[in-house]
């Protein structure tokens, strides 16, 4: 005879194997279909590190525009870039910003460009948990799309600063 925690406990394991089936199936039919429209408008990013408020304006134009302020009163402003998307061969969908910089861990690291802080000839290995290796971004910021149930229905997931650091990302601004 079967007791009730192991009832639940069955319970929930379907619960999540239902759950983790129909999610991965959502993903990736809305990765499909993503295309500029959906990145066009206004994105922001609030980290915690150093109280620093991130926005990106994508323009119809392939062109963007990229803030950044913190609390100290340092103030960042590109003028303009370019951006456009890239979907891999694993359905993954990334969006790469020309001249774009990396400020999850503050203005002073974003300004070396994708440079190792330590290393200063060598890029930065920021890290991709969906492949456990090593990305790049030298003088270019690349952003993951990660399908959202938010207003654009996505968010831009930043690569982590290590395998330890959890990813920052952008949501729209506007919902």
């Amino acid at each position: 005879m079967k007791t009730i925690s192991q009832i639940l406990i069955g319970l929930c394991l379907l619960g999540s194997i239902v759950a983790c089936v129909s999610t991965s199936s959502w993903i990736e039919g809305s990765l499909t279909s993503f295309s500029d429209t959906n990145l066009e408008g206004i994105w922001e990013a609030h980290y915690d590190l150093h109280d620093g408020v991130e926005i990106l304006v994508f323009n119809k134009d392939k062109t963007y525009l990229q803030l950044y302020e913190d609390p100290q009163g340092f103030l960042y402003s590109n003028g303009t870039g370019t951006w456009k998307i890239e979907k891999d061969a694993n359905n993954r969908v990334f969006v790469h910003l020309d001249g774009g910089l990396w400020f999850p861990m503050g203005a002073e690291t974003a300004q070396l460009k994708g440079k190792d802080l330590f290393l200063s000839n060598d890029p930065y290995p920021y890290y991709d948990h969906a492949t456990n290796k090593i990305v790049t971004m030298l003088n270019k910021l690349t952003l993951e799309v990660i399908p959202r149930a938010n207003s654009k229905g996505f968010v831009l997931f930043q690569f982590a600063a290590s395998i330890d650091a959890a990813p920052e990302h952008f949501e729209p601004a506007i919902k």
